[in-house]
């Protein structure tokens, strides 16, 4: 749902093959995917409705903490830090412990032990974003501290208020970027962009929130807002983004 960003950012991973001369064993390499697999996935929640800058420490509350605010299991804060030329780093610390089984396939009658994976992870972030892929940390990242987590702002609701107050945004004319700093609160994703002459705003509450708004201005400068219906954003269905409120997308259920 976060995204001007579409598809996947991978995890630069580091071929490890298990057998002859490596050293790494079938229970260490399946332990070591596994953490690969969840930094993949805090790459793809810091890319949800895109990535404010000026937002990090929430940024990064919403990516590294479950739906219900707790932070996600095995996974550990390193580093926040915003650099120069609006540019931020985020490393991260993810634990796995897998259990040991029968391992099918190329190695049938094989057994892979019980292992456990201590991996960290950098996430490099320009203005517009994640940029590039995660890159793997040497080893001796076990030993640090980790940092506290943020804590995300308290769930916001959208209502008629902010129905005028987009409405006010729009009519003043304001492009895509100013939109995005007009109308910027605090536990709101606030994403702006034009498409063939429309001007769209998306207003969306993260979860474990819901709550969604859109906006668009035309050439003339005629100005339409409104509340899609849950069932038009949802997974499979739309989203709420500048794109999809520039083309007067999600306005009626699709069923």
């Amino acid at each position: 749902m976060r995204g001007r960003w579409a598809g996947m950012v991978g995890v630069l991973l580091v071929a490890v093959v298990s057998g002859c001369g490596t050293g790494v064993s079938a229970g260490q390499e399946y332990a070591d995917e596994r953490a690969d697999e969840m930094a993949e996935h805090l790459a793809r929640n810091f890319q949800r409705g895109g990535f404010a800058l000026h937002r990090l420490p929430v940024e990064v509350a919403y990516a590294l903490r479950s739906h219900d605010s707790s932070v996600i299991r095995g996974v550990q804060l390193l580093r926040m830090e915003e650099q120069e030329g609006d540019t931020a780093v985020v490393e991260v610390r993810i634990s796995v412990v897998t259990e040991a089984e029968s391992v099918s396939g190329f190695r049938l009658g094989e057994a892979r032990e019980a292992a456990r994976a201590v991996r960290c992870y950098r996430y490099e972030f320009a203005a517009h974003g994640l940029d590039g892929q995660a890159q793997v940390l040497p080893d001796d990242c076990a030993g640090r501290d980790p940092l506290p987590v943020p804590l995300p702002p308290e769930v916001a609701n959208l209502g008629d208020d902010d129905d005028e107050v987009v409405r006010q945004a729009l009519a003043t004319g304001a492009e895509p970027e100013e939109l995005e700093r007009l109308l910027q609160r605090d536990g709101v994703i606030v994403r702006a962009g034009s498409t063939n002459g429309w001007v769209g705003v998306a207003l969306l509450v993260p979860p474990p929130g819901d709550d969604c708004l859109m906006g668009r201005r035309g050439p003339a400068g005629e100005v339409e807002v409104w509340f899609p219906p849950g069932v038009t954003v949802a997974p499979g269905e739309g989203s709420c983004d500048a794109v999809t409120a520039a083309t007067a997308g999600a306005q009626r259920s699709p069923h």
